[in-house]
Formats: C-alpha cells, structure tokens, sequence
C-alpha cells in the first residue's frame, strides 16, 4: 500500500493522462532520492544546484531530469558512503529502485544513476487502470545524480526544509549563486547541433526575479572550466554575453525548450529574439561580496 506521505505528494499534482503521470514519477522519485541523501547527511558537505534545484525550491516552470549537486567544503566523496543509505530510505517507503556509481573521465565529478521500473513505480503511485496496461514492464524511470567536488569559497547557501514524505532538509544555493551557475552555462556550455534552450529558459527566469548574479562564483567557475584565467568585470560579462546571444539559432533554441514547458509557457517561446535577451542581459546586476560565513 503507497505510504500516505507518498499519496499527498500525487495528489498536489494535476494528472491529466498517462505522459503527465510519469512526469509525476520522475518527480517523486527526484524527491525521494533528495530525501535518503538528507537523511544520510549528504548535505552537510555538498549543495543542491542546477534546474530540478530551481524548480522543486524556487517555482520554475519547467520540467528537468537530473539532481545535480556541488561542494560546500573541500571534500572527497566516496559515493558508496551515501548509496546503500540512500537505497535504505527510499525502500522504507515502498519505492523499489536501482542505484549504480557511474565513471566520469573528470576526477572531480562523481556520477550515479538511479533506476525504478517504470510500471512498479506506477503502481505504486496510482492505481491499477487502463493507463497502467499501456506501460511495458521493461521501461525504466531513471535519475541521473552529479556530483561536482569543485569548492568556492565565494558561494552563498542557504538550508529549506521540506516536510514530505517526513521533514527533512536540503542545502542549496541561493539565487544569485545559482544564477551565476546559469550565466557560466549559457558562456561555456558546448551546443555543438543543438542549443540548449532549457538554458536559455532558465536565464529569463533568473532575470526576472531580479536579475543578480554572483560575479565572485562566477569568476571561480570560469576558472575552473577553463573559461578565464583572470577575474572578468561585470562590463566583460555582459559583453560575453551579448555576443553570445547575438550568434545563438533562437530556432534551435526553442525547439529544445518546448520539449521541457507546458500550457502557457510554450508561447512564450516564440517571443525569443536576440534583441530580447540583449536588453535583459544589459540590465543584469552583480553582486561579488557574497562569501559563505
């Protein structure tokens, strides 16, 4: 029987058909692992950042896939020390997965994925219909965690507590870190054919809610991509920014983001032009003073 906590989860979200409902799989599973990573004290050394971090803490639209994290301290992480936790949490409450460490060629990014089957899952969330018999019993949900063990000194957390399936909390990084995170995205990240319009997105949503970045995160995480060998100004990070805007396929663009926004928000879209971000990114405003105390 689906534990209670689980059924109040589901039933917050609106399920229309069967493709909303494993939308609501993912999540919950998202959820679910961020709660056995709590409760294994995961978050006592390392930060909850990236898109899902946005959209479960802060109200973005928009559906994501992976949990992504990052250093809080100098820290070493041996993923097995969190795994076996992680799996004993999430079975307790009725949900059977897989969690497999997976290699990444940087040695400062520790990888792994989690695994439910899809149709076990859903029986254990909803009940036993007809959208149940139109899931193969070899589909798979799956997670991906990344762990980044790079540290700056220069970014800002905060702790939220979340009180489903039982009060937990989580350390994530607050706007203008997470923003700046974004801006190294949209300079550094390698589209080759397609542009991520998720980043893109994600962008407009930062500047929105005020438009203020983290320029001394920023500037570690230039670093530590290989982006800059010497601290840009906020003048150079805008300039970056606008040629980086006045160059993208805005089509290409728009054809990633759809797959990842809904209702109202696909239309959005089509109001991206290069003129559009331009002017936004000329009004964005640093704040490079922020340091963990």
């Amino acid at each position: 029987m689906m534990n209670d906590m689980l059924k109040q989860i589901i039933d917050s979200y609106d399920t229309k058909n069967l493709t909303d409902k494993k939308l609501v799989i993912r999540e919950v599973l998202q959820e679910m692992v961020l709660y056995g990573l709590s409760r294994a004290g995961f978050f006592d050394k390392f930060a909850f950042t990236g898109g899902t971090a946005l959209r479960l803490f802060y109200g973005l639209r928009r559906f994501s896939e992976d949990l992504d994290f990052m250093a809080i301290e100098p820290a070493e992480i041996d993923f097995n020390d969190y795994l076996s936790e992680l799996k004993k949490q999430v079975s307790f409450l009725g949900i059977d997965i897989e969690v497999i460490e997976e290699q990444r060629s940087n040695p400062k990014m520790v990888a792994g994925l989690i695994k439910g089957n899809t149709k076990e899952l859903y029986l254990s969330l909803f009940s036993d219909d007809e959208d149940s018999e139109r899931i193969y019993r070899t589909e798979l949900t799956r997670v991906k965690i990344e762990i980044s063990t790079d540290y700056s000194k220069k970014a800002n957390t905060q702790v939220w507590m979340k009180t489903m399936p039982y009060p937990y909390t989580v350390t994530l990084f607050d706007l203008p870190t997470l923003f700046a995170g974004k801006i190294h995205a949209v300079l550094c990240r390698e589209w080759k054919n397609r542009v991520k319009g998720r980043d893109l997105y994600d962008f407009l949503f930062y500047a929105t809610r005020g438009g203020h970045f983290n320029l001394g995160f920023l500037n570690d995480k230039f670093r530590m991509s290989g982006y800059s060998d010497r601290d840009l100004t906020h003048e150079e990070v805008i300039d970056r920014l606008i040629e980086r805007f006045s160059n993208i396929d805005f089509e290409s663009a728009r054809s990633d983001a759809i797959r990842f926004v809904r209702g109202n928000q696909i239309w959005n879209l089509d109001q991206w032009t290069p003129e559009l971000f331009i002017e936004i990114a000329k009004d964005l405003v640093s704040e490079d003073e922020l340091i963990i105390s």
